[in-house]
């Protein structure tokens, strides 16, 4: 990844940190639980994660995301956090995880607007455990206040287009569902975003 990629990341991470509690909020509302294995996954891990972290202590954590300049950026941000000890970095593709099957009982991937696609919906399925919850997609959530999205939609916007995100819509998203075979398993949500909850 090329340096002002990461920064990039690295920006919109802290743009979208007024956001995270209330996303926080939606997906355990949803999740319905308040402990058990969480997996984040992508290169705009972190911020979620550590609110969870500091919400939810019986959260059991691990973030995943495929290059090393972000695994060695998120470790630091944990330290700086104070969350190192409460938060796995592993490095893995999105295509393939090297976890056992039904071993989350979440899984969340914001931001996945910009690399969904087959193989990273099989995997979460295959890693969720029975009855487990995944939250994928993009956007701010239902719940988040419109000043706060104003405050930073528009240097947001800037940022995901430098970063080459995909504008990926409701019918594209029902076709990928098709191809996976999770059609009766998913839910997809477009209050706050576009995203997909699966419940296995």
């Amino acid at each position: 990844m090329i340096e002002n990629k990461l920064e990039n990341i690295k920006r919109i991470n802290k743009l979208w940190g007024q956001v995270y509690p209330f996303l926080a909020s939606v997906i355990m509302d949803d999740f319905g639980k308040d402990s058990g294995r969480a997996l984040e996954i992508g290169p705009f891990s972190g911020g979620l994660s550590m609110e969870l972290a500091r919400l939810y202590p019986n959260l059991d954590i691990t973030i995943t995301t495929w290059q090393s300049d972000e695994i060695k950026y998120l470790g630091n941000e944990l330290v700086d956090a104070g969350l190192a000890d409460r938060i796995k970095v592993v490095q893995a593709g999105h295509d393939r995880f090297d976890f056992a099957n039904g071993y989350f009982d979440l899984i969340i991937c914001r931001g996945a607007l910009f690399f969904l696609d087959k193989k990273l919906l099989l995997e979460s399925f295959r890693m969720l455990v029975k009855n487990g919850f995944a939250f994928i997609g993009g956007g701010y959530g239902k719940s988040t206040p419109q000043h706060v999205i104003g405050a930073i939609h528009d240097e947001s916007h800037v940022l995901n287009q430098s970063l080459g995100k995909r504008w990926i819509t409701r019918d594209t998203l029902e076709e990928l569902l098709k191809e996976t075979g999770l059609t009766d398993d998913c839910h997809i949500e477009e209050d706050g975003g576009l995203w997909l909850t699966i419940r296995k």
